[in-house]
């Protein structure tokens, strides 16, 4: 299986916005792993687009959080 093969929304276990709920748990391992900024690098570089999205909203979301 190649990075885009692994990347692939499976429709069944999408959410609303259409981001599966494998490509969310990635992008949390990936940011809990090496950092936010580093994880968008390393996801927009492989084209793995659903994860960027995630990490996108992940990011805009703490911004949100802070005072």
């Amino acid at each position: 299986m190649n990075s885009s093969q692994a990347m692939q929304d499976d429709p069944t276990t999408s959410s609303a916005d259409g981001v599966s709920e494998q490509t969310r748990a990635l992008a949390r391992r990936l940011s809990g792993h090496m950092g936010l900024d580093a994880a968008i690098q390393i996801s927009t570089e492989n084209q793995w687009h659903g994860v960027v999205s995630v990490l996108l909203e992940m990011r805009k979301n703490s911004k949100r959080a802070r005072p």
